[in-house]
């Protein structure tokens, strides 16, 4: 990762597009437990859609994102202003207020798609996959889950459960809530994120990404943004639960980095628009 730009929303909003990316680091344990597990600065990330590209022109700039934290769902099959969690359309002003508001995240970070790629991104693609009901009405796995399901999907997807794989998977934990399960606990969160996974994979040769869209399931916030970015023809079909965050940014080597600048900083105090 190279030197931080430090910079105010209100400086870039006028330039947002669809496709531009927004990562969050968050101050609560669970936020904290993802970046030691994933190892780069972002906890949660979404992905920016301009109203006027998916036919929303009443709202200038949306947030599309899987979240814990519940939000106002920009309407779809007559859902208009639902209050839910998982996965959401939210204004996208209002949006990154809440969030500066709540104090929940202490920085922000913008990803902004080059606009010589333009011609390259299937919006039509997006405006599909984002008005799929099913993907809608997909929720945010539980967050004991997040860790479990990280190793699941890079490294440890066919392997059998050993006392080996768990003593693997535990030293990499540094958070002490889940440090302390005994073993069979540990096992059984690995072993239904494992289910949860294997019940979700599209083995379909039009869509080989992590879900069969043709029914409500659950997304990781990274899974869902990765989803969408192959969706748009950004990133090659493959498993989008494979991704984390920092994945997406710049924190290490990315496999959208040639359709995106370095991220920029975002303090929580110049959120404000």
């Amino acid at each position: 990762m190279g030197k931080q730009t430090l910079v105010s929303l209100a400086s870039l909003r006028q330039g947002l597009q669809t496709g531009d990316l927004v990562f969050f680091q968050g101050l609560a344990s669970d936020s904290v437990l993802i970046r030691d597990i994933t190892g780069g600065s972002w906890s949660h990330c979404a992905m920016v859609i301009r109203g006027e590209d998916i036919e929303c022109a009443e709202h200038e700039l949306l947030l599309f994102e899987s979240s814990v934290t519940a939000g106002r769902d920009i309407g779809y099959s007559g859902k208009a202003g639902t209050e839910k969690a998982g996965v959401m359309l939210v204004n996208f002003d209002q949006r990154m207020e809440d969030y500066a508001k709540s104090k929940e995240y202490a920085v922000f970070g913008i990803r902004q798609f080059e606009k010589i790629k333009a011609d390259k991104v299937d919006v039509a693609k997006l405006k599909e996959f984002t008005a799929n009901a099913n993907i809608r009405d997909s929720i945010y796995p539980a967050e004991h889950l997040v860790a479990a399901g990280h190793f699941v999907a890079k490294e440890l997807e066919n392997e059998q459960f050993s006392d080996h794989t768990v003593a693997k998977i535990r030293s990499e934990l540094r958070d002490d809530a889940i440090n302390n399960l005994p073993d069979s606990e540990l096992k059984l969160i690995i072993g239904k994120t494992i289910e949860a996974a294997q019940d979700n994979i599209d083995n379909t040769a039009q869509d080989k990404t992590s879900h069969c869209h043709a029914i409500a399931s659950h997304y990781f916030c990274s899974e869902l943004v990765a989803d969408a970015l192959m969706h748009m023809g950004i990133m090659a079909m493959g498993n989008a639960a494979g991704y984390s965050p920092s994945d997406l940014s710049d924190d290490t080597e990315s496999p959208i980095d040639s359709f995106y600048s370095s991220v920029k900083y975002v303090p929580g105090d110049l959120v404000s628009t």
